[in-house]
Order: structure tokens, then C-alpha cells, then sequence
């Protein structure tokens, strides 16, 4: 089980970056392995999509993304898309995660 005040941490880390892009590759490994999030399959297209089944309680849908863009063979996503899109959606998890027991306190 994980710590709940490590996620935040660890949330707070990738949010206070002030980098105008990421690379998707650390955040995603983040979020499979510390918060159970599932990357779906995406047959074309730029758009990254994820499932939990917590965002579908919060809302309606537990399905949610992000826009990638390529460099070379890495995947990066903007500083902007990360904010606006991701972490509401990562804070919804690990809000959830605390209300439900499923990490430390």
C-alpha cells in the first residue's frame, strides 16, 4: 500500500515543474504503478486515454486523456495540457484513494 502524503508529494513534483514540457513516459509510469490508472489501447491519432474507475464515480465517465506530441521517439505533453486536463483528474484519484482506505495516511 502506498502513502497517501506520497502521492501528494509526488503529484505536487510534477505540478511545480516549470518546464513547458514533460515527458509522458515517468508521469504514466507514476500513475499505473502507484495509483492504478490503465492506459487504453488508442488505434490512431495523438489523444493518450486512460481508465480508472474512480474518476467514473466523481465523473460520470472513468475514462479520461491527455494530447501527446512526438520528439523523436519520445511522447511529450505540454505544461499547460498536463495542468488543465491530467492533474484534476490525478487529484480526483488520489482524493478517492484517501476516502476509500486505499493508501496510507
Amino acid at each position: 500500500m502506498v502513502s497517501c502524503a506520497e502521492l501528494i508529494q509526488k503529484l505536487g513534483e510534477f505540478k511545480s515543474n516549470k518546464a513547458s514540457e514533460f515527458k509522458l513516459a515517468p508521469i504514466e509510469k507514476w500513475m499505473i504503478e502507484k495509483l492504478g490508472v490503465r492506459r487504453l489501447p488508442n488505434p490512431t491519432g495523438s489523444m493518450v486515454r486512460y481508465q480508472h474507475p474512480s474518476i467514473g464515480r466523481l465523473r460520470g465517465s472513468s475514462i479520461f486523456g491527455i494530447h501527446r506530441q512526438h520528439r523523436g521517439k519520445r511522447e511529450i505533453v505540454s505544461r499547460r495540457d498536463f495542468r488543465t486536463y491530467l492533474c484534476p483528474r490525478l487529484e480526483d484519484i488520489i482524493q478517492f484513494m484517501i476516502q476509500e482506505g486505499e493508501c496510507e495516511k
